[in-house]
């Protein structure tokens, strides 16, 4: 059974265990009970939100958490406001906040709180979190150019499961043309029917490696012991260009490559135009899991002007 990110197997004839009692007293500097102090979101909550909304999407954010005063049971928000915190960050802090034990065995200077405490970004950050968004990943030595906002993530799988699903929902908006979600939308996509749940797909590269989630290990097509004997999902898959070397010496030979790949994708956005839809395209810029492939700057400029005809 999988639950909360820990995976669980029965085990035969368990031993019964002695339940002990929770202590009675409170920890030290564990206040004896919540109180609030504003409204929530409080005015400094309120105000980093709305810049925080500049580069991170903020809708499920409740406030911004003080780390530093949160102690034991208790969650203290950075505008003075405290909760007796029945969550505990998506149940990954079984020993409360700032546990002394676990500060201590932590030599990650600056961070260290933030590892002890394991917010969950997306409903508690942390006073600090938009200054490290932008001071790291959004500094113009390493965003691409043109692309001012982030969505982190737990890893490179993680984010690609997320990518297929934001092409998905545009796609789907943009057939709904501005409209809402019918009954007949919320019926069926809880039990993964469409309309609610479209068949749609995303195009990938033979060659190519995501990840292994469902959704990842739909797209990557490299080792077969990473997908036998795994159900999978029938979307395109497209040839990555294979270039002869020298390239110097190869060039009209791998001008053709670049153009027959990029034809066989445009042939096959067409072909599942009629039954499950390319609503994205992933491609690694450089295939390296099980070879080291490489492909031409026309290739991609070429791929993108094919997303771009085919609006997707």
């Amino acid at each position: 059974m999988l639950c909360k990110g820990i995976m669980y197997s029965a085990r035969k004839n368990p031993k019964p265990r002695q339940l002990h009692h929770l202590p009675k007293a409170p920890l030290p500097g564990e206040p004896a009970k919540p109180y609030t102090l504003t409204e929530i979101p409080g005015p400094r909550s309120d105000a980093l939100l709305n810049e925080f909304s500049k580069i991170q999407q903020v809708g499920s954010i409740q406030y911004f958490a003080d780390y530093q005063r949160s102690v034991g049971n208790y969650l203290a928000d950075i505008d003075g406001n405290v909760f007796l915190d029945m969550f505990m960050q998506i149940s990954t802090l079984p020993l409360g906040y700032n546990h002394r034990s676990i500060l201590a065995a932590l030599s990650c200077e600056g961070n260290h709180r933030v590892i002890a405490n394991r917010p969950a970004l997306g409903l508690f950050p942390g006073l600090e979190w938009p200054c490290k968004i932008q001071d790291t990943l959004l500094q113009p030595c390493v965003a691409p150019k043109g692309l001012s906002c982030v969505f982190t993530t737990m890893c490179g799988a993680c984010a690609t499961e997320h990518a297929i699903q934001m092409a998905f929902i545009k796609y789907a908006e943009r057939c709904r043309r501005g409209e809402g979600f019918t009954k007949e939308d919320k019926k069926s996509a809880i039990f993964n029917k469409p309309p609610g749940c479209p068949e749609l797909s995303i195009l990938s590269f033979k060659g190519g490696f995501h990840g292994r989630t469902f959704g990842a290990l739909a797209l990557s097509h490299c080792k077969y012991i990473m997908k036998v004997g795994l159900p999978s999902l029938p979307w395109p898959i497209a040839p990555f260009p294979q270039y002869s070397y020298p390239l110097d010496q190869h060039e009209k030979k791998n001008k053709e490559e670049d153009a027959r790949c990029l034809e066989q994708v445009e042939d096959l956005v067409e072909q599942y135009e009629k039954s499950m839809p390319v609503a994205g395209i992933i491609v690694e810029a450089i295939q390296c899991e099980d070879a080291d492939r490489h492909a031409s700057p026309d290739f991609f400029q070429g791929l993108q002007d094919i997303t771009k005809k085919a609006n997707i």
